[in-house]
Parts: structure tokens; C-alpha cells; sequence
């Protein structure tokens, strides 16, 4: 569920969040940060959200939302990420999950992620005129039958994306050494592939940044 607090950005750099992204989605407290989350009451999960959030706004570039906030649900995901570019139009929802072992994606969970899907695609296209076409879980890894849940969810017409914290962590060592205008050519929704995202999939999206130009 997504939280309404606000980090103060004034007293602590929000890359740091990035830097510690796997560790508070293992449900720890990272050392760097201990002071700061015992003055604002933030909690990893807190730090898991905002440190996503920020990948998608400020490392990507892209227009991304938060959400939870002033809605009739009691329950969504955490935001949801806009993006044409490179010709083509999406948008992307995202959950965040701090577990310590992993996080177990059950038949439950699938049920409930569909509905987000549901409620959300007629919402965005009304909204940003864009389609609905990914479901992006971050957690610090995934553990249980997911091929079976990935089928329950191929139902739903929409992409459900498994990325790791250190994925995204990755990832973002990779595109920061990277041009203004190669990173706007990164395929983002490529990028954000079908069942968890592997290093190697990474390595080809972003060499094919170079061979577009």
C-alpha cells in the first residue's frame, strides 16, 4: 500500500536511497540511515518506496506519480510510471515489497494485482491517454512458483515484471554513465521484460541504446 509520507530532501541526498535500495528490501535498516529514520519515523519500507520511486523520475527521467493518496481504495500500488518515448505510449504500475527472504507471490496476490489492473486501465487512458501495459513488483527477491503465477497473470493482457532491488540498484550504475540523449533512447518498457529482469537483459537493452543511433 502506498504511503502518503513526505522525505525531507533537504538534510539527506535521495541517491543514498538508491544505494541502500537492496538492503531495505530485505526489511533492514540500512547503518547510513539509522539517525535520519529515527528522527522522521521511516520504516525500510518507507525508504524501499521513495528510493523507487526516484529511479523512475530521476535516474529514468520519467513522469512518475505516487499513489494512495485521496482514494476511494483501500488498497494500490505504490505509483505509476508514464512513458512516450522511442514512438511508442505506456504506463506502468508498481508495487514495492520489503521481505527478508524474498517475496512469495501467491495466487492471492495475483487476484489482487489483476484488480489493480482492472480498476487502474480505464483510469490511465481517460487520464494520460496512454495504455496500461505493465505490473512491476520490486522486492529484494522472488521466491515460490512464479512461472505458474506469471500464466495467471498473462490472463490479464498486461506484463508482470519481477525486478530486484540490486536489479534496479545495477541499473542504475549502468545509466548514469550514460548521455542525456542515449538515455532517452533506452526501450524502457523492453526493459521492463516479462518475469524478473536478468543482468543479461539489461546488457542488451542498453547496448541496443547504441544501435538505434
Amino acid at each position: 500500500m502506498a504511503s502518503s509520507s513526505q522525505h525531507n530532501y533537504e538534510i539527506i541526498s535521495p541517491y543514498i536511497f538508491l544505494k541502500t535500495l537492496s538492503t531495505v528490501a530485505s526489511n533492514r535498516m540500512p547503518k547510513d540511515l539509522t539517525d535520519y529514520c529515527a528522527k522522521s519515523g521511516f520504516k525500510p519500507w518507507n525508504l524501499l518506496e521513495e528510493g523507487v520511486f526516484f529511479f523512475f523520475r530521476q535516474i529514468l527521467m520519467l513522469h512518475t506519480i505516487k499513489l494512495g493518496d485521496n482514494t476511494l481504495f483501500e488498497h494500490e500500488p505504490e505509483g505509476i510510471v508514464l512513458w512516450d518515448r522511442c514512438g511508442t505510449k505506456h504506463a506502468f504500475l508498481y508495487e514495492c515489497k520489503a521481505r527478508k527472504d524474498g517475496y512469495a507471490l501467491s495466487a492471492d496476490d495475483v487476484l489482487r494485482y489483476k484488480d489493480y489492473v482492472r480498476i487502474k486501465r480505464h483510469d490511465v487512458s481517460v487520464k494520460y491517454h496512454l495504455p496500461l501495459t505493465h505490473f512491476v513488483i520490486v522486492s529484494s527477491s522472488f521466491r515460490g512458483d512464479i512461472n505458474r503465477r506469471l500464466k495467471e497473470f498473462d490472463l490479464e493482457g498486461t506484463c508482470l515484471t519481477l525486478a530486484s532491488a540490486n536489479m534496479l540498484t545495477r541499473l542504475y550504475e549502468r545509466t548514469k554513465q550514460l548521455e542525456y540523449q542515449d538515455l532517452l533512447r533506452l526501450h524502457v518498457p523492453r526493459l521492463l521484460c516479462r518475469g524478473r529482469i536478468e543482468i543479461e537483459h539489461v546488457t542488451e537493452c542498453i547496448e541496443a541504446v547504441f544501435d538505434r543511433k
